[in-house]
């Protein structure tokens, strides 16, 4: 009778069990009202929904995303950049498609912060033709870089200058589905930054300053891609005569130029132009040790491998890349170029 009587008790607890509801996933609307929600407890459950959503839910936000207001898509995009996944990076590439310039800039932003990996798979999954298209008009009106370049400052004391890591986040996930035209493009709105305007005689002074500020973030901004110096490569000084920034910039596109147009072989097969990746394995011969490294570490970040790029640990990265054997460094250059190889095979 004991044993009848627990057995029943077995199978009671074992109705009860499964007659709770499964957790019901949210809606694309409940987790945007989430995310901009006062309630700690509300975003805290709708940002971790988003960590965990579906490319179906992510295409869903990015419609509901396209209802809101320039600051509450701001606030959504804030969060896609945090959650730092594939599917949620979808949702940023929705906002290329508003009609707001606010907004299409914020969600190329997010692609400045989230990781290469989530940056290439979200492009994989829901960059479309139409919003390949919104992404280059964002891109060659030139207002986008030029507000992001207002906003570079120096980043003095880490192993190198400028904005590095977002550069390098932006240009992986442009070279991604724009090719070669996608970090030359970045480059070449840098260079009409840096040149500026003829000065005019009815200048102010304090627009003068400005002017120059944003000549000296561009510079950043390129040399953060380039790699190089500017001033060292192509004498680009931003207090220097207009003349003189014409005669450097000239010679920026000059070369940018060449590499739109030479055709690049890896193993048996040929490419037109010269992908970013093309561009640091060339860095990899350069007689300037700061410059090696930094395109050797950046490659293997490109790559997916642990490691800083800039700022805290770059210096000591830098040391032990160049403590490293001559047989280590072959057998590194072997994987990277075998990953480049396969890389641009497949995305071209």
């Amino acid at each position: 009778m004991k044993y009848a009587l627990a057995g029943l008790l077995l199978l009671a607890l074992s109705a009860i069990h499964h007659a709770q509801p499964a957790a019901v996933e949210m809606t694309a609307a409940q987790v945007i009202d989430g995310l901009l929600s006062q309630d700690a407890g509300q975003k805290d459950r709708a940002a971790t929904e988003l960590a965990g959503i579906s490319t179906k839910t992510a295409e869903e936000m990015g419609t509901e995303l396209l209802r809101l207001g320039v600051r509450e898509a701001q606030t959504v995009l804030g969060e896609i950049a945090l959650a730092n996944t594939a599917n949620a990076s979808v949702v940023a590439l929705a906002a290329l498609e508003s009609e707001h310039q606010e907004i299409r800039s914020a969600g190329l932003d997010v692609f400045t912060r989230v990781s290469a990996a989530a940056a290439s798979g979200a492009a994989e999954k829901g960059l479309s033709a139409k919003r390949i298209e919104a992404l280059r008009k964002l891109l060659d009106g030139g207002q986008y870089l030029k507000k992001f370049c207002e906003g570079v400052r120096a980043e003095t004391g880490k192993g190198a200058n400028g904005p590095v890591e977002e550069a390098m986040r932006l240009v992986v996930f442009l070279d991604r589905k724009l090719g070669v035209r996608g970090w030359t493009l970045l480059l070449r709105h840098c260079a009409d930054l840096m040149q500026g305007h003829a000065p005019g005689e009815d200048v102010s002074p304090a627009a003068a300053l400005q002017a120059e500020k944003l000549r000296r973030g561009a510079a950043l901004m390129f040399e953060a891609i380039w790699v190089a110096d500017p001033a060292t490569q192509f004498n680009f000084h931003p207090t220097a005569s207009h003349e003189d920034r014409v005669k450097a910039i000239t010679k920026v596109k000059r070369v940018l130029d060449e590499f739109e147009k030479r055709e690049v072989e890896l193993g048996d097969k040929k490419f037109a132009g010269l992908r970013y990746g093309d561009y640091l394995w060339e860095l990899f011969s350069s007689d300037v040790t700061e410059t090696r490294s930094a395109a050797y570490l950046r490659f293997k970040w490109w790559r997916g491998d642990e490691g800083p790029i800039i700022g805290e640990g770059y210096p000591e990265a830098v040391d032990r890349l160049n403590a490293m054997g001559r047989r280590e460094v072959s057998q590194l250059r072997r994987e990277l170029r075998n990953w480049w190889q396969d890389y641009r095979a497949r995305s071209e």
